[in-house]
């Protein structure tokens, strides 16, 4: 059991750091034009339901797209395509 385990994180990791890379090059005071901000590129609105206090707070925007990742998986049967 243990060896899924790590390789689920690992696989979770990999996946979160490529939706970080991508949105914004790991900048936690990106915004974009359409008004995204931080790591994970979330809309204030999001964030907000996400309970992200400060989007410009890396670990809080980061934990706050995992979520939103996490419930995306979830609604669509974790098909990511």
């Amino acid at each position: 059991m243990m060896p899924y385990l790590k390789r689920l994180q690992r696989s979770t990791e990999c996946r979160l750091k490529a939706v970080a890379k991508a949105e914004s090059d790991f900048n936690p005071n990106d915004v974009s034009s359409a008004g995204a901000v931080g790591v994970m590129q979330l809309m204030p609105s999001t964030a907000k339901e996400l309970g992200v206090k400060n989007p410009y707070d890396a670990e809080q925007n980061i934990m706050g797209g995992a979520k939103l990742i996490a419930a995306h998986l979830k609604k669509f049967n974790g098909n990511v395509r």
